[in-house]
């Protein structure tokens, strides 16, 4: 099995460019957790804002669109961020959260609600990969990216996806 961290770099909507413009312009305005696993299959995992905490098969990774690195984990830890991911999804968006951590300096946090990079620090902190003092609702795109840099938990370049894959059951 492997792990990434897949950040989205072209803002379409109103609502990217938005992430985009408050975030200083940064180069990712999305973020997802991917697991792959031995046999080819792909969960994309992250919040969006149509509808919330989500695991997903229907992404290419388009490199155009994405940069997306590979995550230092064992077996057990994605094995782990799937099950926890999987207890989550279909919570709400978190727009209280991301209009005042991301917009206005606050940091704030609504339960049962997650915005994108907040769902995926969120994840990678409970299973060790970002340090308990992370708070995942500070972390916008960008600052993910820094964070799993900087501490060396990602490679340093990014990798390419093949076709996306496809999954007969839709369901990880």
């Amino acid at each position: 099995m492997r792990l990434y961290a897949a950040f989205y770099k072209k803002p379409t909507t109103l609502f990217g460019w938005c992430v985009r413009i408050f975030t200083g312009f940064a180069r990712y305005i999305h973020s997802e957790i991917v697991i792959e696993t031995d046999d080819g299959r792909r969960f994309w995992i992250s919040s969006e804002t149509h509808s919330g905490t989500r695991i997903t098969c229907d992404i290419s990774g388009n490199p155009e669109k994405w940069d997306i690195y590979n995550v230092y984990a064992a077996d057990s830890q994605i094995m782990a961020i799937l099950a926890h991911a999987k207890a989550l999804v279909h919570q709400g968006y978190d727009w209280h959260g991301i209009l005042l951590s991301q917009l206005l300096p606050f940091r704030s946090h609504s339960s049962g609600r997650w915005f994108c990079s907040e769902f995926c620090a969120h994840l990678l902190r409970s299973i060790g990969i970002l340090s308990p003092s992370v708070r995942p609702a500070s972390m916008s795109p960008i600052e993910l990216y820094r964070w799993l840099y900087s501490f060396g938990s990602i490679d340093p370049e990014p990798v390419a996806f093949s076709e996306p894959s496809e999954d007969p059951t839709g369901a990880p």
